[in-house]
């Protein structure tokens, strides 16, 4: 139970700011230390988790100039005509010239149920007259890859029922309802449409029972288009493809068939492209190096006789320092055999300035593309192969408890334990708080006993002199 009192009644002792002061003088001791060290420590991870964030991105670019996803320089593909032939070209294209003649265009196989009398709306039935369930069948794809699909009709299946009992079991075509009528008279007509242009998996065959064909439903006005694959000859080689979207006929180069006749593709450096991905990398590198140097100062405050520092939130952490120096050395490191023209980043134009942060001389780079673009792209990708990927520097630090995460849980761990100690702390300090009332209480107790006593015996003695 607290001790209640009415400080210095007795006394003239102002106990309860006597107590707060030694309370604040103990807190100030044992208690604050712990709270800026667990603000500095909390800062700390923030910062921590920022930078992850920060190298996961840098890592996303750097893992696209490494080998196995073909370096930093980036190829174009250009046609001469691309009313006949567009090009594209990936990294992993090589730089080359090809004669493209197109003999003809693929396409996709269709099947249109047209009858001699119009349906007018969606809902109308197929044929209403029929007494039995008629099945229209439809093959569609070849021996290896077939489908067959069956739909039930009877005299209740309007032109909606057929197309969605149709699509609900084909993966290879689409039927959909067409208006070949107007508006103001509508004619609606199903047609099914193979998904896959070419004849490998066109529409195959289709049987319409008899009594579906009578008295003009669904009979000699169907029209059956058959798919077609693309023939085109590539520097005098023929070739067939079931698409128009060629990718598999010169590694890394797509073609894209828009009509019959012949264009020239060339496949060569794309020198905007490649110096925008490594422009890309040099400025989020430099956040990073402008960011940890930002965070990691230690400034010096004095005042008068008094002098104190003021930490950045990554000052007092390792981390960010070994960082910056393996992502230096990761890019003075990344060269290639000696002997050639282009061998290091530098000759690249990418390099380092005395804080740190990276220079970029586009001039320089443009003269590598022009004349040594498959060593320079060597260079970019021994970069990606030393600072991205799985084994690479970024990532020792960015995995699943990796440097990064380990500094952070450590720091999580001391803030935890400097917690449980200033909730210690502050019950102790408020335990002594109690203490030291009660006996202030205690004192103020005697000393009014005292009074009492003293103004008694003055009492006594004044009455005995008269």
């Amino acid at each position: 139970m607290s001790t209640i009192t009415f400080s210095g009644l007795a006394s003239g002792i102002d106990s309860e700011s006597l107590i707060k002061a030694t309370s604040e003088a103990t807190r100030i001791a044992k208690v604050n230390p712990k709270e800026e060290k667990v603000t500095q420590m909390e800062s700390e991870n923030s910062s921590l988790e920022e930078l992850k964030t920060m190298l996961n991105d840098l890592k996303d670019i750097v893992d696209g100039f490494s080998s196995i996803n073909g370096g930093a320089v980036a190829k174009s593909g250009t046609s001469s005509d691309e009313t006949v032939v567009a090009a594209s070209a990936s990294k992993m294209a090589s730089r080359g010239s090809y004669v493209v003649e197109v003999e003809q265009l693929a396409r996709n196989s269709s099947f249109a149920f047209i009858s001699d009398n119009p349906y007018t709306d969606v809902t109308d039935k197929i044929n209403s007259n029929i007494t039995e369930p008629q099945t229209v069948s439809m093959t569609i794809g070849s021996p290896s890859v077939l489908e067959t699909i069956s739909v039930e009709v009877t005299n209740s299946t309007t032109l909606s029922d057929f197309v969605n009992k149709f699509n609900e079991q084909s993966d290879y075509a689409v039927a959909s309802l067409v208006n070949k009528g107007t508006p103001a008279s509508p004619d609606y007509v199903v047609m099914v449409v193979a998904e896959n242009s070419g004849s490998e998996k066109g529409i195959a065959s289709v049987t319409i029972p008899d009594d579906l064909k009578t008295g003009g439903v669904w009979d000699t006005g169907c029209v059956m288009i058959e798919g077609k694959d693309a023939l085109l000859n590539v520097n005098g080689v023929d070739l067939v493809r079931s698409s128009n979207t060629i990718n598999d006929v010169i590694s890394g180069v797509t073609f894209t068939l828009n009509s019959i006749g012949s264009a020239f593709i060339t496949v060569d450096t794309d020198k905007e492209t490649t110096e925008a991905n490594l422009q890309e990398f040099v400025d989020l590198y430099n956040d990073i190096i402008e960011y940890i140097t930002k965070n990691d100062k230690v400034e010096r405050d004095e005042s008068g006789d008094e002098v104190s520092n003021t930490y950045g939130s990554l000052a007092k952490t390792n981390v960010d320092e070994n960082l910056m120096s393996s992502l230096r050395t990761d890019i003075s490191s990344a060269k290639i055999a000696a002997g050639k023209a282009v061998r290091i980043m530098a000759d690249l134009g990418i390099t380092t300035k005395q804080d740190g942060t990276l220079n970029f001389d586009t001039d320089v780079l443009a003269e590598a593309l022009e004349n040594n673009a498959d060593d320079a792209n060597e260079v970019t990708k021994a970069l990606g192969d030393k600072m991205g990927l799985t084994s690479g520097t970024i990532n020792i630090y960015i995995r699943f408890n990796g440097l990064i995460d380990l500094s952070i849980n450590n720091n999580k761990t001391e803030i935890s334990d400097l917690n449980e100690r200033i909730s210690r702390a502050e019950e102790i300090i408020a335990q002594k708080e109690e203490a030291m009332r009660r006996r202030f209480a205690r004192l103020e107790s005697t000393m009014s006993n005292l009074q009492s006593t003293q103004t008694s015996l003055t009492s006594m003695l004044s009455y005995g002199t008269k």
